[in-house]
């Protein structure tokens, strides 16, 4: 899928590896819809977006008539991602409860796609230690994809099943076949992730 032109909405965008999707993304040609939990940095990417003259409009989580709202002002979305970080989370602990609850907003995104007319739905599951939290995860949006069936196009990607050719193009010529950090974990996610839209926009 060629991005020009494309309008893509990314939950938690602002910040990591969301926000390099969004810049990336909209250096491409798509329109970026960004729903954020940091106003401070999701205005300062805007900012920064809009002088690269990107379009992006930006929403609050906890914006009331969210769907409406993007749909009056984009139109349409083309593209969802879910970008969703874990780090050093451990069953049974308190995260983890919160974790869990929050996977209510990100499958929200996955009901809704027919609404907004999507036809990719990209789940972007990564973490610090690469641990259990995957599998759950990927299971739950497994479930509630089938439930919710739609056209479009729904895959998930995490640090735990991303080609070790992607670390060998990353700054400093990092070629070990696991990951060193959480800033290499979002390198390589979003390397897959725009990969897998559109072929080689990008070359780490």
């Amino acid at each position: 899928m060629n991005p020009v032109d494309k309008v893509l909405l990314i939950v938690d965008g602002e910040s990591g590896a969301g926000q390099d999707i969004s810049e990336t993304f909209s250096k491409n040609g798509a329109r970026i819809v960004l729903i954020y939990t940091d106003k401070e940095k999701a205005v300062k990417l805007k900012e920064k977006i809009e002088k690269m003259e990107g379009i992006i409009n930006i929403f609050s989580r906890d914006e009331k008539n969210l769907y409406d709202k993007v749909k009056q002002i984009a139109g349409r979305v083309d593209i969802i991602i879910n970008n969703i970080y874990f780090e050093n989370i451990n069953k049974g602990n308190e995260d983890f409860m919160n974790v869990l609850q929050s996977l209510d907003y990100y499958i929200n995104f996955i009901k809704n796609a027919r609404n907004f007319g999507a036809t990719l739905i990209i789940n972007a599951v990564y973490n610090k230690d690469d641990s259990f939290e995957y599998s759950m995860v990927k299971s739950v949006f497994d479930t509630f994809t089938l439930k919710y069936k739609t056209d479009a196009r729904i895959f998930t990607v995490s640090s735990s099943n991303i080609d070790p050719e992607y670390i060998e193009k990353l700054p400093d010529k990092i070629s070990e076949k696991k990951l060193q950090s959480s800033d290499i974990t979002n390198a390589i996610i979003f390397s897959t992730i725009v990969d897998g839209i559109n072929r080689k926009i990008l070359d780490l």
